[in-house]
């Protein structure tokens, strides 16, 4: 009932919280599990890894420019 709905809500959030959190601590490589719910949980999951995807991909981008910037 009402303890199972719950539980199926709130599981997924402390997972993206303990992402997030990861995250905050320097670990970059973090993907948040993305429950295949059909709901706002899973919407905001994917949202973070896309959000995680381009911020890596921005530093990494910069990481190289500023190596090769210093090679020439």
């Amino acid at each position: 009932g009402l303890a199972l709905f719950s539980a199926s809500l709130t599981a997924p959030l402390r997972r993206l919280a303990r992402a997030a959190e990861r995250i905050a601590s320097g670990e970059l490589g973090v993907a948040a599990e993305e429950p295949r719910s059909g709901d706002e949980v899973e919407t905001l999951a994917r949202a973070f890894n896309e959000n995680v995807d381009k911020a890596n991909a921005v530093m990494f981008s910069y990481l190289d420019y500023a190596v090769v910037g210093r090679r020439i």
